[in-house]
């Protein structure tokens, strides 16, 4: 369900920039004739405390142990823009935080709507502190035109596991 938020947040990009090639991954470096370029990089997985409040999973009245709760998560996105013209990047930015600000929750699938609320996308702010720990990851590359989206209740997907107690192998040991 991870993929699915990155692609939403794509989709969002390219909507909001047409005709910019949007991709996942890090920020690269511009070169002086280079298109408008949209990279876009999931820096951060969080566990969302909300999701902790969910229901305990114990067993119910038929004995029956309900389905294990899935865990939510919250994503953090570098969106970064780069062209050789410094203006043309600056207004990717600007129109992808405006996609945002104007559709900041999505709809989820009907396969995953009854588990999680919708996908919310919010425009995050960071302090100077947390800015420059962010692009000293990124050196040498230079500051670009950026902005942090936050994705919120992201379903992050569990292997099946067996519900099944364990088995007694064996009773207690003697005592000597």
């Amino acid at each position: 369900m991870l993929s699915a938020a990155s692609d939403a947040i794509v989709a969002i990009a390219q909507a909001a920039v047409p005709g910019a090639s949007v991709s996942l991954g890090p920020p690269v470096k511009r070169s002086p004739k280079s298109a408008l370029q949209v990279r876009i990089w999931l820096y951060q997985i969080t566990e969302s405390q909300a999701g902790r409040n969910s229901d305990d999973p114990s067993a119910g009245a038929t004995g029956a142990r309900p389905a294990q709760p899935k865990p939510i998560a919250s994503l953090r996105y570098l969106v970064t823009a780069s062209a050789a013209d410094e203006r043309a990047a600056l207004d990717a930015i600007g129109s992808i935080w405006g996609e945002v600000y104007a559709h900041p929750v999505l709809e989820r699938r009907e396969s995953v709507a009854a588990e999680v609320p919708r996908l919310r996308l919010i425009v995050e702010t960071l302090d100077l502190t947390e800015l420059s720990a962010l692009w000293s990851t990124l050196e040498p590359l230079p500051l670009q035109p950026s902005i942090v989206i936050a994705a919120h209740s992201v379903v992050v997907a569990l292997p099946q596991v067996d519900q099944r107690p364990l088995p007694v192998l064996s009773g207690p040991k003697p005592v000597p």
